[in-house]
């Protein structure tokens, strides 16, 4: 499990007051999808292929596809395929995965600044279509609201934001077609620690 609860060092503080395009994403720096499913294993998160699957009519490829999802256990091989054949990967919320809650927000009318996003001191991803994700773990499994929403208070928070048991998420390096990527806000600082940094709550 990982653990980041200490306060970041000046040097990373400083990047708040700069004009910093937070929301790039630069595939050519970031780790093929091999490395990134290495530490997610190493930090016993719990990751399946998202298939896609039909809603009534309409095709959603952030589906797994599948049933029983929540408790299946892929190989290495069938995720390194799957994602090189152009689908995304989930990771399984809840006790499978250290016992993992995401908050899930629309960026653009609530957060828009690294500022407001680096308070919460713990792993942020951005999604394709302008949203992000808030990383938490907790000592016990399906947390209360009052746990979660001291680390939000900054934002708004409701219960229904928050994607914890039998739910799943996508993950970098997943591509959303003719949208764009998932990717971490600390990209490069996790991939120079080599760790996640999920807040343990």
């Amino acid at each position: 499990m990982s653990v980041d609860n200490q306060p970041r060092p000046d040097s990373d503080l400083d990047l708040v007051s700069k004009e910093v395009i937070f929301r790039a994403y630069d595939e050519k720096t970031s780790w093929p999808p091999e490395k990134w499913l290495d530490l997610y294993m190493n930090e016993g998160l719990r990751i399946i292929p998202l298939y896609g699957a039909h809603d009534a009519e309409v095709y959603n490829p952030k589906k797994p596809g599948y049933p029983k999802w929540q408790k299946y256990v892929p190989s290495r091989n069938e995720l390194v395929d799957a994602i090189h054949l152009g689908k995304m990967w989930g990771c399984v919320c809840g006790s499978v995965s250290g016992n993992l809650s995401v908050v899930d927000y629309d960026l653009d009318e609530i957060l828009g600044s690294r500022e407001a996003a680096m308070a919460w001191r713990t792993l942020v991803t951005f999604t394709p279509s302008g949203g992000f994700h808030v990383w938490l773990r907790t000592e016990k499994p399906r947390p209360k609201a009052k746990v979660i929403s001291p680390v939000t208070r900054l934002i708004p928070f409701e219960m229904d934001l928050v994607r914890g048991e039998a739910s799943q998420v996508i993950v970098p390096p997943s591509k959303l077609k003719d949208v764009g990527n998932y990717w971490f806000m600390d990209d490069s600082k996790i991939r120079r620690r080599q760790k996640l940094g999920i807040r343990v709550i």
